[in-house]
């Protein structure tokens, strides 16, 4: 309804949009993103700027580290997720769709056919916190015309790697199974990644084609995916890897992790209860 057709019933077929991508109530620190560059690896969008056809601009990101430790992260999964001021300018948080994902809201997710194929899954892969966050333009579907995106990162934790390498080999099967969607061929990012891409619709009432690509990500006992959506005459497939990369280094101790403040209530799943933090900081 933003402008962008399929883009919420998008969310049970390619991916909960953000897309893109988790927390309850107020989220992070609304309002206008950072600055240009602010992460060093997601770059910035000049609207209107380096138009070309997608299919002539293969995947260039490369940043990342491609295999590497099998971590066990202990943190909480809202620590993995990008703030705004690691992504572009021009973002704002889009509270609905940002919360923290409980026992209830997992089984419930896009990717399970109901809640009791949800819950066997949850208490198979041993759970324990998971976490959403979405962004949008502040045009909305306007700014798309003009080379933004909409942007949804998830994160799940696990209680070992073991679980997280099931959940992740079935959510690469469910993306892959979706219709339309085709692998998006970029460099490897943590212990196992997969891209796809899915084209849907147009943007708005224009003629310019809507484009989705997300990026799927296993590090550990951690499984984190980034969904974008914009014009596919401006964006690719790297959009999303970038995100990731920051996402990846967050959980491999590269970048700063803090919790999101104003700190929604954690609901923890299964095992391994994490404290709550008293102040923002790292995990």
């Amino acid at each position: 309804s933003r402008g962008v057709p399929e883009e919420m019933s998008f969310q049970r077929t390619f991916l909960l949009p953000f897309v893109a991508i988790l927390l309850g109530g107020a989220a992070f620190v609304a309002g206008c993103g950072g600055g240009t560059d602010v992460s060093k690896t997601v770059k910035d969008t000049t609207p209107g700027t380096g138009a070309t056809a997608t299919a002539t601009r293969p995947s260039v990101s490369v940043g990342g580290t491609s295999g590497g430790i099998e971590k066990e992260t202990r943190g909480l999964a809202s620590q993995v997720v990008p703030s705004i001021d690691e992504l572009p300018k021009g973002l704002k948080v889009n509270v609905p769709d940002s919360f923290t994902l409980n026992l209830g809201t997992f089984s419930s997710s896009y990717l399970f056919t109901n809640n009791k194929e949800g819950e066997d899954k949850a208490n198979a892969w041993k759970i324990v916190d998971g976490y959403q966050v979405a962004y949008e333009p502040d045009g909305l579907a306007a700014d798309l015309l003009r080379g933004r995106y909409y942007v949804r990162a998830e994160a799940y934790l696990f209680q070992t790697i073991a679980g997280a390498s099931q959940a992740y080999d079935f959510m690469d099967k469910f993306y892959l199974g979706r219709p339309a969607t085709q692998q998006a061929p970029t460099k490897q990012l943590g212990n196992q990644s997969n891209a796809y891409k899915l084209v849907n619709g147009t943007v708005g009432t224009s003629d310019q084609i809507a484009a989705y690509y997300r990026m799927l990500v296993r590090r550990g006992n951690a499984v984190f995916v980034v969904q974008v959506n914009g014009s596919d005459k401006f964006i690719t497939v790297d959009e999303a890897r970038d995100i990731a990369v920051l996402m990846d280094d967050r959980i491999l101790g590269n970048r700063p992790a803090p919790v999101p403040t104003p700190i929604p209530t954690p609901v923890i799943i299964g095992q391994l209860p994490t404290p709550l933090p008293t102040t923002s900081g790292g995990r």
